[in-house]
């Protein structure tokens, strides 16, 4: 976020607050909590990036709205489809304004493809990969085999 103009990181969380300061620290960030509730409501937030695991989505979410912060949210948004509704529908009911982003944009395999695309202007497709859930717990997986995917080749 510091890269992207008009943007500030103003402070961080993490669940020690010796691993938040240390963070701060290296980032150049002013404030530093152990205590997400502590984050919503400092003044200095306008906007608050959710980067965690999905089962603390909907929680860290839900304190951002209440606390009438703006939200950017790693997908997916919930760890169901109603989650994520009802979380839309706090964020319009409190007049927040909400964002959902993708993380594989920074997969290495996404990036890797995209350096060779911009490298030649002649590529031929000769395989082909897909991304899918692995299961209720939100685990995404790569399968070149197209096959179901064994633990070596889970993701979290």
């Amino acid at each position: 976020m510091q890269a992207v103009p008009g943007f500030r990181v103003a402070a961080v969380v993490t669940t020690r607050t010796a691993t938040a300061q240390a963070t701060a620290q290296r980032f150049g960030v002013p404030h530093a909590f152990a205590d997400p509730q502590q984050l919503v409501s400092h003044p200095d937030v306008d906007l608050v990036t959710v980067a965690v695991k999905v089962p603390e989505h909907d929680r860290l979410v839900r304190m951002a709205i209440e606390a009438g912060k703006h939200v950017y949210c790693e997908f997916p948004l919930g760890r169901t489809t109603e989650e994520a509704a009802a979380m839309l529908r706090a964020a319009e009911a409190k007049g927040v304004r909400h964002f959902v982003g993708l993380q594989a944009r920074v997969n290495p395999a996404l990036a890797y493809v995209k350096d060779l695309i911009g490298a030649t202007s002649a590529i031929r497709m000769r395989e082909t990969s897909r991304w899918r859930s692995t299961g209720p717990r939100e685990t995404w997986c790569w399968s070149r085999e197209r096959t179901s995917c064994s633990k070596s080749t889970r993701s979290a």
